[in-house]
């Protein structure tokens, strides 16, 4: 019997997710909309905050995206585990609309 794999983002408690140059997740959006005066944000509602995103266009994909990073404190706050993480999007004028539920696994420090 074969076990099932999930692939998931990965980050550990009380790390950076930018040491030593590297990145931790690009989200990209399917969308015809043009979208470049709007904001982002990302919600970990497990870890109880909320943090601002650029949104930012990849002329290569032509597609918008957004940089999703921690910082150590960030991180700290998250419990081991799976948790979601939740994208929001706002227009021009402040209309919200929750984009998708991201998955990651946070692994806890010293492990």
């Amino acid at each position: 019997m074969a076990c099932i794999q999930n692939n998931l983002p990965t980050l550990t408690q009380g790390c950076d997710t930018t040491f030593g140059g590297g990145t931790f997740l690009f989200d990209y959006f399917n969308t015809t909309l043009n979208i470049t005066n709007y904001t982002a944000k990302c919600e970990v509602p497990k870890a109880h905050f909320t943090k601002d995103l650029e949104v930012q266009y990849d002329s290569t994909r032509e597609k918008f995206y957004v940089d999703i990073e921690f910082t150590a404190e960030e991180t700290s706050k998250m419990p081991p585990g799976e948790i979601p993480i939740i994208i929001v999007l706002y227009d021009e004028n402040k209309n919200q609309q929750s984009l998708k539920q991201i998955m990651i696994k946070v692994l806890k420090r010293g492990c």
